[in-house]
């Protein structure tokens, strides 16, 4: 493991800390934690008062999402929402679909498609080539790998310190 890599995962381990409780450690917490971090690693075109994380129903539990409501990206307030319908998707600027919708991703990834919405998935190592960012366990550790395609499709730039901690990165030109 990188020592960049090792940094990163410190810093998330730390951000899901709060002060007077043991720290529950899930795979649930785990991927908030991510979702917020890949959020601050991504620059979106245009103005904007606020950024909409939305996890589709029934993969995150609510006090999770709550937990990162109105934590700050760059000059932005973050906001979340669970969404249980695809049109609603447009409105996010993250969309994380879990495997709980593997018969459905395609329905979502095609509702946001060329749009700036950073698409997260979490359906297996392989992913989907319409996904921006694909988690997904390996050894008991949770991965991710990135595909550039749909992100710059949609307008957005991941960072370079992101790029760096993926395990894989498809898309490079």
């Amino acid at each position: 493991m990188t020592l960049m890599r090792q940094a990163w995962l410190s810093l998330l381990l730390m951000a899901l800390w709060h002060p007077g409780m043991a720290m529950e450690v899930n795979e649930a917490r785990i991927k908030t934690g991510f979702l917020y971090n890949f959020a601050k690693h991504t620059t979106w075109p245009g103005p904007a008062t606020h950024r909409l994380l939305c996890v589709v129903e029934g993969h995150m539990p609510e006090r999770y999402l709550l937990e990162l409501e109105g934590l700050p990206l760059g000059q932005h307030a973050l906001h979340t929402r669970s969404i249980t319908q695809l049109s609603d998707a447009r409105n996010c600027h993250v969309l994380f679909i879990g495997r709980n919708q593997r018969a459905r991703l395609g329905e979502w990834l095609d509702a946001v498609d060329g749009l700036p919405v950073l698409t997260i998935t979490d359906i297996g190592r392989m992913g989907h080539p319409k996904s921006a960012i694909n988690l997904y366990t390996e050894r008991r550790r949770l991965r991710f790998d990135i595909n550039l395609a749909p992100a710059r499709n949609g307008g957005l730039t991941l960072s370079s310190r992101l790029t760096e901690l993926a395990d894989t990165v498809y898309g490079w030109e």
